[in-house]
């Protein structure tokens, strides 16, 4: 009997002992600093077509690439374990840049389940806000 209530005080002290170390150990850590991403001012698209080269349209206007750029990292995550019929589709490849340097890079896919696909394993689900910003940027000439 009395190695059952020493079995039972040694584990509620080990609880509260480890309860008190993470609750030290996670207050002493310093915040993280996240760097501020530097917003992109040009964004690069090249279409890729299944069937033929891949041609290359420049965005220039600031609001629009801000628009386009802050539309995909807002995109909401695709469903997991998603069944999508598959067929030949046109792909681009957004390159948003900022003073020749590449911000982000998304492969859109058009076509089946349409995806941005962010590298990493981050799908996202395109938006019908998402493809009309890339018809006002003038690049797409098919959107479904």
């Amino acid at each position: 009997m009395k190695t059952k209530y020493g079995f039972v005080l040694f584990f509620i002290v080990m609880i509260v002992l480890s309860g008190a170390f993470t609750q030290t150990s996670f207050a002493k850590a310093p915040p993280k600093k996240v760097p501020p991403k530097t917003a992109p001012n040009m964004l690069e698209v090249q279409r890729i077509p299944a069937f033929s080269g891949g041609e290359i349209a420049n965005v220039a206007q600031p609001q629009l690439v801000h628009d386009i750029y802050h539309n995909v990292i807002s995109l909401p995550k695709q469903a997991k374990h998603k069944i999508c019929p598959m067929y030949i589709a046109v792909q681009y490849q957004l390159t948003f840049l900022h003073g020749g340097s590449s911000t982000l890079m998304a492969n859109v896919q058009q076509g089946g389940c349409a995806t941005v696909n962010l590298g990493h394993g981050d799908i996202r689900t395109p938006t019908k806000a998402f493809w009309a910003l890339l018809t006002r940027a003038h690049v797409l000439s098919n959107v479904r």
